[in-house]
């Protein structure tokens, strides 16, 4: 295009506008000089020949009128076509001036670069079929202009006088508004020079960052903060704006005397006309309230709201940074389950029961290091993650850690308590444990174990299991036993109880779950069942088929004197149960008279209403009852007179230690002679070798249970009776 070689000088005092202007031709001409006023415009005509010249009209030292009036009256310039504009109105006696200096045009200073261009391109093609001529006015002639120039500029130096002043007012208002909205404001305003010195502060008397120093004009930022920024804060602000950077980030402010605030800083830099920069503007907003909420929200989202605790949450981020982590090192989770603490809370209240957790707490606290974690993550369950700490030595810390439990006792009301607690232990391996799930329920199957063993005891999970029902999943292992339900792959076996006297010998009826060709052990399911309250479910079963297999066997069942069953406590409290229970007494209540439920000691005093009910009505159809791992519990003599009872089944934990242990000894004398006196049958339990068997008989008890007198077999195969004379007695 022609107007590609145009060269244009444009005349501009206001240096965004003839940036912006310069900018917008450079891509529709040739070449584009500018200037600020008329004088530099002459000086830049002397060496840079234009083809047309753009001047604004209101220009310092020499006007876009007088420039235009210059360029004429030379032979060398006269030819050169100048555009004139102006922001102002362009009024007829504008034009009539511009005509007279010889100006192209005059125009209003347009907003699109397009319109400017388009005049620019018609002066230009004009400018080539025309040629100037040149104009020599007279005397009077430039006397006329000259008064005309002068009342035009005059004009127009008034109209933007009253435009300025305008906008000063307009400035005044909004610095007063600023001041006026930080002087209310919250938030502490500054700015500082480009050296980093202060230059504003919205300090006030009554200022709540207690700001000591209010000459703060020309002192350096860093300097005069540096009484209320902690020093690490101060550093890093201060590195920032030597960058000339944005930031927003949060500090430390020490306040008037010892108070300290969490302030948020928010600082942008700013810079003058020409780029360079000219300081920094920012403020200080006390952030302290939210921060505080926000620190509170975190703990409280971490720890237990009773005991102020960590919770199950805080235990699970922990064992996850563990499992990540994990490398050559060993860790192990312990699984606490209180024993009794139903019973306090139906005795004394839920208020007693509360604070018997919040004091428990505390003893748990005082004897677990500050680098293990103790959490609460259920009722009465509390776990301890011990770290770097192998299995063996957890071992010796839990069993103090259940002496304290043992030693503790609770007083509410003038009345004492003294609670047990089950204890599971589960090592953290990465090799085998896949997932925080995995961890937390090998612990509590753990603790299961130890709780469905009669309680107040430790059980360490086991890895004698095949590796892969070692990862076996909740999940899994929950699908295999609804299959069993629907399946029925549920096996009933029997252990012998047998009597100490020569009487009729009685059994104990155990299930297990078959898994493909193999078997799973009731410590592999049994905890799964409990966690989801399947137990009703499991003892319906259980109860069912054995009444079948005892209608199906009558020879087999004149052998028993009874056939003892386990009930759970979900079940001990579940109508459903009770009443699936006594449609089967109905249809068969001929068979009741044999059978004997067992309850452990702990079921039973933490549901002790329930219980004595359960136990009046089942007795109603003949069916006799057992006090299971009787002994654990710390009120078992006081509750025992309560219970309508047949036998009691004296713990393992007593009659493992009498062949070795004096006190064991004299506890299970003690445990006899009482049950003696009340006509209450004793049963002792984990009878595992002749020596214990001995002790056992020549205490008295009535009947001895355990792997030496006979292990578990199918319920249909033929048990093998145990005959007291082969163990040879001696005399004492």
């Amino acid at each position: 295009m022609e107007s590609d070689n145009i060269k244009v000088l444009l005349v501009e005092d206001d240096i965004d506008q003839r940036q912006f202007w310069a900018v917008a031709l450079s891509d529709s001409f040739g070449e584009i000089k500018a200037a600020s006023n008329g004088l530099e415009a002459l000086s830049i005509i002397n060496h840079f020949q234009p083809d047309i010249v753009l001047s604004d009209i209101l220009l310092p030292e020499m006007d876009g009128f007088q420039l235009c009036y210059t360029l004429k009256k030379h032979s060398k310039t006269q030819d050169i076509p100048v555009v004139l504009y102006s922001a102002a109105y362009v009024d007829p006696r504008d034009k009539q001036l511009a005509v007279a200096y010889g100006a192209s045009r005059i125009i209003q200073k347009p907003v699109k670069a397009a319109e400017i261009i388009e005049q620019v391109n018609e002066v230009y093609r004009e400018q080539k079929n025309t040629r100037s001529i040149q104009r020599r006015p007279d005397t009077e002639f430039e006397a006329s202009l000259s008064k005309l120039h002068s009342d035009i500029v005059v004009k127009k130096l008034g109209e933007t006088i009253r435009e300025l002043e305008q906008k000063k007012k307009l400035l005044e208002t909004s610095l007063d508004r600023f001041q006026d909205f930080a002087a209310c404001a919250s938030e502490l305003f500054w700015e500082t020079n480009p050296d980093l010195s202060l230059s504003y502060l919205s300090v006030s008397d009554d200022e709540q960052f207690c700001v000591k120093n209010k000459d703060y004009n020309g002192k350096l930022f860093s300097e005069y903060f540096s009484a209320h920024i902690d020093a690490s804060d101060l550093n890093q602000l201060q590195q920032t704006l030597e960058q000339h950077a944005e930031f927003d980030r949060t500090i430390k402010w020490l306040g008037c005397e010892t108070e300290s605030k969490v302030l948020n800083v928010i600082a942008k830099p700013f810079f003058d006309a020409d780029g360079v920069f000219a300081g920094y503007r920012g403020v200080f907003a006390d952030v302290t309230e939210q921060h505080n909420r926000s620190d509170k929200l975190q703990f409280e989202a971490n720890h237990d709201a009773l005991t102020g605790l960590p919770n199950k949450r805080a235990l699970e981020y922990r064992l996850e940074r563990l499992l990540v982590e994990q490398e050559n090192t060993h860790h192990v989770l312990c699984y606490i389950d209180l024993d009794f603490f139903k019973t306090v809370n139906d005795v004394a209240g839920h208020r007693a029961g509360d604070e018997l957790l919040i004091q428990l707490g505390q003893q748990l606290s005082s004897q677990v290091s500050r680098t293990d974690l103790l959490a609460r993550v259920g009722g009465d369950e509390f776990v301890v993650l011990l770290e770097q700490c192998n299995l063996e030595q957890a071992q010796r810390l839990v069993q103090n850690l259940h002496k304290a439990i043992n030693k503790f006792r609770f007083i509410w009301k003038h009345r004492t308590f003294q609670i047990g607690a089950s204890i599971g232990l589960a090592a953290l391996k990465a090799s085998s444990l896949s997932s925080v799930e995995d961890v937390i329920n090998r612990a509590d199957a753990a603790c299961y174990v130890a709780k469905s063993s009669g309680g107040n005891r430790i059980h360490v999970h086991s890895d004698a299991c095949p590796p892969e029902r070692d990862v076996l999943s909740e999940s899994s292992c929950l699908e295999k036993i609804q299959r069993a339900f629907e399946e029925d792959d549920f096996l009933l076996y029997k252990q012998p109880i047998v009597s100490t006297s020569g009487i009729q010998d009685g059994c104990e009826i155990l299930v297990r779950l078959k898994d493909g060709d193999g078997m799973m052990q009731p410590s592999e399911f049994m905890p799964v069942i409990h966690r989801h309250h399947l137990f009703p479910k499991l003892d319906t079963w259980v109860v069912k088929a054995t009444l079948e297999w005892m209608s199906a066997h009558p020879e087999i069942l004149r052998s028993y004197s009874f056939l003892s069953i386990n009930l759970s406590g979900q079940s001990l409290t579940d109508e459903m149960f009770r009443q699936n229970l006594f449609s089967h007494f109905k249809t068969m209540e001929n068979l009741c008279s044999k059978i004997c439920f067992e309850i452990t000691e702990t079921t039973a005093i933490e549901n002790l209403s329930d219980a004595v009910d359960f136990i009046h009505r089942v007795r109603d159809f003949g069916c006799q009852f057992a006090l299971d791992d009787f002994g654990t519990g710390f009120s078992s003599l006081a509750y025992l007179r309560n219970l309508p009872i047949d036998f009691i089944k004296i713990d393992g934990l007593f009659v493992t230690g009498v062949a070795d242990d004096p006190l064991d000894y004299s506890m299970l004398e003690s445990i006899q002679q009482l049950a003696s006196i009340l006509s209450i049958k004793t049963v002792a339990e984990f009878v595992e070798n002749a020596e214990l068997a001995e002790k056992v008989k020549k205490v008295g008890v009535d009947y001895a249970q355990g792997d030496y007198i006979g292990k578990p077999v199918k319920l249909d195969d033929e048990a093998l009776f145990f005959d007291w004379d082969e163990i040879n007695l001696t005399t004492a």
